[in-house]
């Protein structure tokens, strides 16, 4: 999973790389997240 890592969502739709989940999104979906998941946070 793609994570642009503002939390802002207004820096996220200007900064979002194709298929990048956004911050807020990511935290809504930690808890049914298995931990066979490969994460990659990027900030521009």
């Amino acid at each position: 999973m793609l994570v642009c890592s503002y939390k802002d969502d207004a820096k996220f739709q200007a900064l979002a790389l194709e298929g990048a989940t956004a911050y807020s999104k990511f935290e809504s979906q930690l808890s049914s997240l298995g931990k066979d998941h490969d994460l990659v946070f990027y900030c521009a």
